[in-house]
């Protein structure tokens, strides 16, 4: 006879579990007690599902080591298992399925028939008789009952294999960020992440820039304006008057004036800074720097010469240029470490996504033009990305195949797989796009009714060498059988259930 089997919770009363008992179909139905917790552990709650039972014509059974509910359960006469493997139908058979087990008289009763016998001895022929009858009937009631159980206890289980084959689409989905976006066709809903980063990079100039390559030398006269002796070091610096001399001169030479005014003697000099800007024309240099130049005038007789620039590496705009795109790049690299961080357990960070959305500071060490050998930018930027949920790929993707899945076939559960190739995004101003190859087992549906019918009553051997014949399968049929000696099919189909390798057998 056909048992369904009811798991319990550890949060069920005998209100949750009487509502449970309404969906049954079965004329058996095993309440299985949960491993951990204490359930319907009073003689109450148990009369109350009994009775629920009972109004539904159901037997009632229960799967369950609790000491305390086993002995509630006896006292009521609902049938105790060890495990949903091991179901003795005698068990079933001498319980009372919710009603009270009362104790047996212990006045042992008069036989009549004895008494009677023992009074009127020559009506024991025709007793013997009725015996007999009796004795026959029942041997055929054993033989129905036995009949019965070869017809109700056996059970089986069959497992058919199908032939699967695999079903597989490009997909492509747009990351949208709007918080408004649910799974649709095309669009993935995205969640903007941010962070603050800063970098440096300095690269070598490929440009070339006219800078200062020689000094300018000439010579000057100086003359004492005063009536003492006055010496000048090497190094005096000389310029040409006003605030804003576009260049100095050093002498080369100490020199040293006669204590006459007037006196004057000559001494070489040179440019501080190379460059053409030295090159002076005469009666130019008429200062004395420092104090000393109350005492003393300085001019120069002739023309300063020799200061000149000449080609050398230096900033071109290509470099600044290049050297800023290496360093936006190197901020998105650096990145993206940061926002991996801000990352949901079931997250994927689209890296195509992330852009320098501001750019706080930025500093380049030379200008384009500058003679210089290398170029230096150090820049602090703020970089956003987008994430999105690898759940609602899987989504996306399942609702995809199901739309392109033909009639008459279905998926495997839990076969569902899938590849994302790299995410595209032309322009900072282009949505950035995930394309997934995704890919499941499908498989024909078979007449599974069909294969309970043709099965009934063979041996495991047979059976599988029909259904094999059959049906096209992608392995061998894998049967069970309950009791598991019992050597054949079940005759009734009623007590034949096919399934698929996938689903959970009870």
């Amino acid at each position: 006879m056909k048992v369904q089997i009811l798991h319990l919770d550890a949060t069920d009363d005998h209100v949750s579990t009487r509502d449970k008992l309404g969906w049954i179909q079965a004329p058996r139905v095993l309440l299985v007690w949960p491993r951990r917790g204490r359930v319907l552990n009073s003689r109450l709650d148990l009369k109350l599902v009994a009775r629920a039972a009972d109004r539904r014509g159901t037997r009632l059974g229960l799967v369950t080591h609790d000491p305390d509910v086993r002995d509630q359960a006896r006292s009521l006469g609902i049938p105790v298992f060890d495990s949903v493997d091991d179901l003795p139908e005698d068990r079933w058979r001498t319980a009372g399925n919710g009603k009270a087990v009362r104790a047996p008289s212990r006045d042992k009763p008069f036989d009549l028939n004895q008494l009677r016998l023992a009074r009127h001895p020559e009506v024991a022929a025709p007793s013997i008789r009725s015996r007999l009858g009796r004795g026959a009937a029942f041997a055929l009631a054993i033989l129905a009952v036995l009949v019965l159980l070869i017809l109700i206890v056996p059970s089986a289980d069959i497992v058919l294999v199908p032939r699967t084959e695999r079903q597989s689409l490009a997909l492509s989905f747009v990351l949208d960020a709007d918080p408004n976006t649910s799974n649709s066709e095309g669009h993935l809903p995205a969640r903007i992440l941010e962070t603050t980063i800063s970098g440096e990079l300095r690269t070598p100039t490929t440009g070339r820039a006219l800078a200062p390559s020689s000094v300018a030398i000439g010579s000057v006269v100086f003359t004492n304006l005063t009536s003492e002796s006055i010496s000048l070091p090497t190094g005096t610096g000389v310029r040409p008057s006003g605030p804003d001399a576009p260049i100095r001169f050093t002498t080369l030479e100490p020199v040293t004036l006669e204590a006459e005014e007037g006196a004057e003697a000559n001494a070489g000099i040179q440019a501080v800074n190379p460059g053409p800007s030295g090159n002076l024309a005469a009666g130019l240099l008429d200062a004395v720097e420092g104090e000393i130049g109350l005492q003393v005038s300085v001019t120069n007789p002739e023309a300063t010469r020799g200061g000149g620039s000449g080609p050398q590496p230096g900033v071109s705009a290509r470099d600044a240029s290049d050297l800023e795109l290496e360093v936006r790049q190197l901020l998105i690299r650096q990145a993206e470490g940061a926002l991996a961080d801000q990352l949901g357990d079931d997250e994927v960070l689209a890296p195509a996504s992330m852009t320098l959305s501001q750019v706080i500071e930025k500093d380049f060490d030379h200008e384009v033009g500058e003679p210089a050998e290398s170029l230096s930018l150090s820049m602090r930027a703020s970089v956003t990305g987008r994430a999105y949920s690898r759940s609602d790929i899987v989504a996306l993707a399942q609702g995809s195949l199901d739309a392109d899945l033909p009639e008459g076939e279905q998926a495997v559960p839990g076969s569902l797989s899938y590849d994302e190739a790299s995410p595209s995004q032309t322009a900072s101003s282009t949505p950035v796009t995930i394309r997934v190859h995704a890919w499941r087992e499908v498989f024909s549906l078979l007449d599974t009714a069909r294969a309970g019918r043709l099965v009934r009553g063979l041996d495991r051997a047979g059976a599988i060498a029909i259904l094999a014949r059959q049906f096209e399968l992608g392995g061998l049929p894998r049967i069970r059988l309950r009791p598991a000696w019992w050597p054949r099919l079940p005759l009734l189909e009623i007590r034949i259930g096919v399934h698929w390798p996938w689903q959970t057998l009870g």
